[in-house]
């Protein structure tokens, strides 16, 4: 019985690092209490200059979820004591197009986001 060689696949770099960007998007505000799917693209106007984030990073000092794309996904809970969400396109392959956040809280959340 021979052993067939295996298909020779070629190193592609651009499929294990990030494309190199000179364009991102910053603001900071805030999520008053009770608010729910507070939406970021409307209500920041994020999201113009990088239409579709490879990297996110949101701070926040409140207990907050997060909402990626669509008001209907999944939530994702960020605690004051983590104080910060980041997706990374290393790590993950998610393109976000809109945030949704959540302040279930009494008091008002400091939000910042950056986004590349």
């Amino acid at each position: 019985m021979s052993i067939k060689p295996k298909r020779n696949v070629l190193y592609d770099p651009s499929l294990c690092y990030p494309e190199e960007t000179n364009v991102y998007e910053s603001k900071s505000f805030t999520v008053g209490a009770g608010i729910t799917d507070y939406d970021v693209k409307t209500s920041q106007g994020m999201f113009g200059t990088v239409s579709k984030a490879r990297y996110v990073e949101i701070k926040t000092d409140t207990n907050i979820t997060v909402k990626f794309n669509a008001d209907t996904n999944a939530n994702i809970s960020i605690s004051a004591t983590e104080g910060k969400l980041v997706i990374d396109p290393t790590r993950e392959r998610l393109a976000v197009s809109n945030i949704f956040i959540t302040n279930a809280t009494a008091g008002t959340a400091n939000i910042s986001v950056i986004l590349t």
